[in-house]
């Protein structure tokens, strides 16, 4: 059944995507600001469900790729629009009847809500990884295989824009080429993206399964309005992603954050350090995403979470936060209280040879090459 949003709702789903994330998908900071200048509040938006999508209809995902830091007081309205025109353009036969966030987030869940407005379509209520993740190859699209291209980036110029459009680009290849576009000026370190062009019939199955988490849209808003309640909000979450969502979830660790680690480039790179006060630690390292943890107390050599399951924070104050506006607290001197989260990856993702395998090759570039296993599930306090 379709979903109706208004401004208010994108604001909502702003929070809850941010605590959903699995700390990237983009500034909470940014992903309010965008939603500030480029959602109008008039506005209402449609939001299908999966089994409503057309099966000969076009759709596309929409988001902007690039780095992070780089949209702290910059976000891109137009960039998202920018790069789906571009694409329309260069396909010539291709019209799109609605959008996708590539992953939740800030900015990635609010993105297609700003082009949706600009466009006037429809939304569709999946994702690509139901968390955020780092790099292309772990989103479920490419991972039942479908063509990440014909795709266009595209800068945030308005009305004019430069775009580089790639009609037959190999996921493989994909994050190289974008980054080698996106880095130098115009577009200095982020673009718009319009990829993954697929007919609703490729989105509704390929193998039997889905090709998107279906329903994230709803868990965002949900989880969003849940911590905007107050209350017992880590309780009333766990509750809903559990009963509701349908995604196991613990909370595994309580304290405050007291050190954390950040390298600059096109992903950003480092660790945090989150210690309660019987001086247990739970170290996470993140490639913008969280990637795993380790927990003191568990061993100080294997994982204690690792992705694809997600690694999420709920502040106890009164503000949501990813990685990089954490990075801003913490260099300010603050050491935000904060109760971190276990959720199991949806069956479209651990389902899949293929991306269990892409997510056992990007713990591997983090220092680990162990087997996939979930301790946090029986060991969790």
């Amino acid at each position: 059944m379709s979903l109706t949003y208004n401004y208010q709702d994108i604001q909502t789903i702003c929070t809850g995507a941010t605590v959903l994330a699995s700390g990237g998908g983009g500034s909470y900071q940014v992903g309010t600001s965008i939603v500030d200048k480029g959602v109008s509040q008039s506005a209402e938006f449609t939001v299908l469900a999966m089994d409503e999508v057309s099966p000969t209809d076009w759709y596309c995902v929409s988001c902007d790729i690039g780095e992070p830091s780089q949209l702290i007081g910059h976000p891109h309205i137009h960039a998202p629009g920018n790069a789906l025109a571009a694409l329309e353009e260069n396909m010539k036969t291709t019209t799109f009847s609605g959008l996708l966030p590539v992953e939740i987030g800030a900015v990635s869940s609010v993105i297609p809500f700003v082009v949706a407005g600009q466009r006037s379509l429809p939304v569709v209520d999946a994702d690509g990884a139901g968390r955020a993740v780092p790099t292309l190859p772990l989103l479920t699209f490419g991972g039942y295989g479908l063509p990440i291209s014909p795709s266009c980036l595209a800068s945030n110029g308005n009305p004019q824009y430069v775009d580089q459009y790639f009609p037959d680009l190999p996921l493989s290849e994909a994050e190289a080429a974008f980054v080698k576009v996106f880095m130098p000026a115009p577009y200095d370190g982020i673009a718009g993206l319009a990829c993954w062009p697929l007919q609703g019939s490729s989105l509704q199955t390929a193998g039997g399964l889905p090709v998107a988490v279906g329903g994230t849209y709803a868990d965002c808003h949900a989880v969003g309005g849940i911590f905007a309640a107050g209350g017992d909000v880590v309780q009333n979450i766990v509750d809903y992603l559990n009963c509701s969502a349908g995604r196991f979830c613990l909370p595994i660790f309580q304290g405050n954050v007291t050190a954390m680690t950040q390298g600059t480039g096109p992903q950003d790179l480092g660790t945090i350090t989150i210690t309660n006060g019987e001086e247990a630690t739970l170290t996470i390292s993140y490639q913008n995403e969280n990637m795993l943890a380790y927990l003191s107390s568990y061993s100080t050599t294997e994982p204690y979470i690792m992705g694809p399951d997600s690694i999420c924070y709920v502040p106890s104050g009164s503000t949501v936060f990813d990685n990089s506006d954490l990075y801003v607290l913490v260099t300010n001197g603050e050491q935000p209280a904060v109760t971190v989260l276990g959720i199991d990856p949806s069956p479209v993702v651990s389902q899949s040879a293929t991306l269990m395998a892409q997510w056992q090759g990007a713990l591997a570039n983090i220092a680990y090459d162990g087997p996939y296993c979930q301790p946090w599930k029986s060991n969790s306090k």
